[in-house]
């Protein structure tokens, strides 16, 4: 992907560029990549996978051959990002669909960690191949937000309901620095924080 030269360097000093997939409690989703500093967007309910590279409109006819094998026959298991796509869209569509809350996470986080790439690995020569740091999960129905790091054995979650996200109180932040964990529900941990500075709306 080419970033627009409008955005600013990210604080590592390395041009910024973005894919962002988005969903609402309803099923609704939508994958956002800029190409070439033009968004281009993929919109509708069978949007629900997306890994690095390549762009979207690529990974498709990709994921297309792999479907047309069947992925109880094969799925590519490398940790390139096409390969970890396919598995990722297998999985989520050949998971059980339940009612239970419980199960359907344990489902979704099962695939995430199928499409991760190991602590540890990495692929000379491609920086966009490397290691899974963290998961996330976003349980859009309960607003309960989910955090899976790869250095903690813990997964821990927070209840926006637990959260006072009302006009005017402080700034909240749940540190991870250091090396520290957190199980279970982690509403309770966040600490007052100063509010992280936003990038500058892009020039045009």
């Amino acid at each position: 992907m080419t970033p627009s030269a409008c955005w600013p360097d990210l604080p590592n000093g390395k041009p910024m560029s973005l894919h962002l997939a988005v969903s609402d409690a309803g099923g609704d989703s939508a994958i956002l990549e800029y190409v070439g500093g033009a968004l281009k967007v993929h919109h509708g309910r069978e949007h629900q996978a997306m890994t690095n590279s390549p762009v979207h409109d690529e990974q498709l006819p990709i994921n297309r051959y792999w479907e047309t094998i069947g992925g109880t026959t094969m799925l590519p298991g490398t940790n390139r990002a096409a390969d970890r796509f396919a598995r990722a869209s297998f999985y989520i569509k050949a998971t059980p669909q339940t009612g239970d809350t419980k199960d359907a996470l344990a489902s979704v986080l099962g695939v995430i960690r199928n499409a991760s790439v190991p602590l540890g690995i990495s692929t000379p020569g491609q920086p966009n191949i490397s290691s899974t740091l963290w998961r996330t999960l976003a349980d859009l129905k309960s607003r309960t937000y989910f955090f899976d790091a790869a250095t903690s054995a813990n997964a821990f979650w927070a209840p926006l309901a637990d959260l006072d996200l009302a006009d005017g109180t402080p700034a909240l932040r749940l540190s991870l620095a250091g090396g520290q964990t957190h199980s279970g529900t982690a509403a309770g941990s966040f600490a007052p924080a100063e509010p992280f500075a936003f990038y500058p709306a892009p020039a045009h």
